[in-house]
């Protein structure tokens, strides 16, 4: 296939059937976590296809996330691409707001007084190591 070659493809991502023309590569946020099966056929402009299905499992960053070792802790609720929630430190409690991508810093925020969070969490999603205000933090714990 050549470079000016035009591309169609049909994806479905679970029961949604999306027909469009794209530049490669494909990208989809999910709004939930969970197991979802992608399927995906490519046709080229003189009509050979190919296609391929793979499983892809989707975690989510919504729960309560203590800050290193101290009894500060942010509530954070994901939706889609999206991060809402609050920092409790002491008798305090601000608003964060913020997004999730698909490349490093994964998770980034920030607090309504100005502070922002940017980090990469591990596999399982229990631990999101980062920076607080540029500076390497002791990062987030899953409660």
């Amino acid at each position: 296939m050549t470079d000016s070659a035009l591309i169609t493809a049909a994806r479905q991502l679970s029961s949604e059937v999306a027909r469009l023309r794209f530049s490669l590569p494909v990208t989809h946020v999910y709004n939930s976590a969970g197991t979802f099966t992608v399927r995906l056929r490519i046709t080229d402009g003189s009509g050979q296809t190919a296609s391929g299905e793979t499983t892809v499992t989707v975690k989510s960053v919504t729960g309560r996330w203590t800050l290193g070792t101290t009894a500060n802790f942010y509530d954070i609720t994901q939706n889609g691409s999206s991060l809402t929630g609050t920092f409790s430190a002491g008798p305090g409690v601000r608003t964060i707001s913020g997004t999730v991508q698909t490349a490093a810093p994964i998770v980034s925020f920030t607090e309504s007084l100005g502070s922002v969070f940017a980090g990469t969490p591990n596999g399982d999603v229990t631990v999101v190591s980062g920076t607080l205000n540029g500076t390497t933090a002791a990062g987030l714990t899953r409660q």
